[in-house]
């Protein structure tokens, strides 16, 4: 078989891949139906063989240089997309199959073998997509990058939803996005996944070889069963983690823990200060971010004692150096290559996009911190997934010689493009388009992101599931075994509260239906004052809420709560940190 046959052969085989939905595929409608419309008034066009091309010549005198990669089209009107003319070209040669005969060059055993294989397409041959895109899983991530490969994983987790349609041509359309990725069938005997991925059409218009391909093609290969959704988080994950490294920085840290809890807190030198940040810029540097972060928390103890603050507790300082050791020791020991990466923690955990979602407002919290920065935190509940997100308005406020007014924040502008201020949009259902999400369920404050403000949250018609709590045993139990402490609970009945003058702590009783008691517990401070205040003032006038939304936290081996916003049947809500 001479070039022009394997040429023709190619083609051949190409054209029995496509048919009108390819064409407007690889175009648009707009230009498909001109195109047809054009080919229709036209008399015939002129085909000929160039080397392993077709060159063709319209009516008036356009030239196209066609072959079967779509891609690598040429035509000589001053268009920088696949334009009207090119589809005329396919359309003519796809439904005239005789203009291939036409060609001078060819021989008759090949315009009689030619014609047989464009005559198949009568019998409506589909291209077969899952041998193409068979392709391996860690190979794909190196194609898109650590960055987007770990926000395809992500996205993916988070319940990116995708239609995938195989005909002539492979879409694959992100659901609720913007977002399409079309594949082109190849006759290439040999063909790369970079070529594949470089030959798809996505509609973000990307050159480059973007991420909404390469996750297309994970959704596809999930979808055709070539690999797991778990397969992908044990990639992620397994590619940051070099456990060498790790050993190293953990055996710094359990040193200095050692080497402080041997001198005691009384005979420590100023110098530790200086040499507990190092070894967190070390741990920076051997990629163990959650023993960075427990470092500048001691560090943080440290200082407050040097400086003889008040707010300083020995056995907060001893509990935070135990934490650390003990995680040190986990790491150090740890097998598991999922259960290492959440041990060692993210740096900087990244915003990924996620689809249009509802946002039910559940409240806000205003809260300071010891390391220098002030704020107020939304709560927002999203029904689907049963998940809570936060949004955070925060600033840093060491250089500061006046307290900034909670008041002030909560009344700021806020973000996403929503007019109201944020005690609206704290206590509103909010749709959010365009939005960005890390790990901790945290929403960017993102420009891109558009939020529509729509009717007052009403907690009593929603379905927490998990998150809701009306028993205090299962309270326990879910705390033990879920990774979160923020709660709904329905209380059933309340005690008298009392004040702690010693420990300066208000202390509240509270029941649930069975008669199981648990403990409100607010330490006094010009926070928390305000609270204490709202639940004095509920008692006075006998209006306790019978839903609350709190943290959970264990204290002496008793579950204990510290409220953030109450709710009432009326559909009243009160941020009770706030004004």
């Amino acid at each position: 078989m001479d070039s022009t046959d394997n040429f023709l052969k190619k083609i051949g085989e190409f054209l029995l891949a496509i048919d009108d939905e390819f064409l407007i595929g690889i175009s648009n409608k707009g230009i498909f139906n001109r195109a047809k419309k054009d080919l229709e008034k036209s008399g015939e066009i002129k085909v000929a063989v160039e080397g392993a091309t077709l060159k063709c010549i319209l009516e008036d005198g356009t030239e196209c240089i066609i072959s079967e990669d779509i891609k690598a089209y040429k035509c000589s009107c001053p268009s920088r997309t696949i334009c009207k003319h090119v589809i005329m070209c396919y359309l003519y040669i796809s439904r005239e199959p005789k203009s291939m005969i036409l060609c001078e060059s060819l021989t008759h055993s090949t315009e009689e073998k030619e014609f047989h294989i464009l005559n198949k397409k009568e019998e409506g041959t589909k291209f077969d997509f899952g041998k193409l895109l068979n392709i391996d899983i860690e190979r794909l991530s190196k194609l898109a990058g650590e960055k987007d490969f770990n926000e395809i994983v992500k996205r993916i987790d988070f319940g990116v939803e995708v239609e995938i349609g195989e005909t002539s041509l492979l879409t694959i359309r992100f659901k609720d996005e913007e977002y399409e990725v079309k594949i082109v069938p190849s006759t290439k005997e040999k063909i790369s996944p970079k070529e594949i991925l470089e030959e798809a059409i996505c509609s973000c218009k990307s050159k480059d070889i973007c991420r909404h391909k390469v996750e297309a093609v994970i959704h596809y290969e999930i979808f055709r069963g070539f690999i797991k959704k778990e397969d992908l988080a044990t990639l992620n994950k397994k590619s940051k983690v070099e456990k060498t490294l790790l050993i190293e920085g953990v055996l710094l840290v359990k040193k200095l823990m050692e080497e402080i809890l041997f001198i005691g807190v009384s005979r420590i030198p100023e110098n530790i200060i200086d040499k507990v940040e190092s070894t967190a810029v070390l741990c920076h540097s051997y990629n163990i971010p959650n023993l960075e972060k427990m470092l500048r928390s001691v560090k943080s103890e440290i200082e407050l004692y040097m400086n003889k603050n008040a707010s300083f507790s020995i056995a907060s300082l001893r509990k935070r150096i135990s934490y650390i050791y003990t995680t040190a020791l986990a790491i150090e020991n740890c097998k598991d290559e999922s259960k290492l990466y959440e041990l060692c923690g993210e740096h900087k955990s990244t915003y990924y996009d996620i689809p249009p979602i509802i946002l039910y407002g559940m409240g806000a919290e205003a809260w300071s911190s010891k390391s220098g920065y002030e704020g107020v935190t939304y709560y927002y509940f999203e029904e689907t997934r049963g998940k809570l997100f936060t949004y955070t308005n925060s600033r840093p406020t060491y250089y500061d010689t006046k307290k900034r007014s909670y008041g002030i924040a909560y009344s700021e502008v806020p973000s996403w493009g929503i007019e109201g201020s944020l005690e609206e949009i704290s206590q509103h259902v909010i749709r959010l388009t365009k939005g960005k999400i890390n790990d901790e369920g945290r929403i960017s404050s993102s420009e891109q992101s558009k939020g529509e403000l729509l009717e007052k949250t009403d907690i009593y018609k929603l379905n927490f599931k998990e998150l809701f709590i009306d028993n205090w045993q299962k309270l326990l139990k879910v705390y033990s075994k879920e990774n979160r402490n923020i709660y709904i609970i329905k209380i059933a009945g309340y005690e008298k509260s009392y004040f702690d003058n010693i420990n300066q702590r208000f202390i509240l009783h509270i029941y649930d239906e069975e008669k199981n008691m648990i403990y409100i517990e607010i330490d006094y401070s010009k926070e928390k004052k305000r609270m204490i205040q709202k639940f004095e003032r509920m008692e006075r006038m006998k209006k306790y809420p019978d839903r609350i939304l709190v943290h959970a936290y264990l204290k002496e081996g008793q579950i204990k709560v510290l409220p953030i916003a109450a709710y009432y049947e009326n559909g009243n809500m009160v941020n009770l940190t706030m004004n």
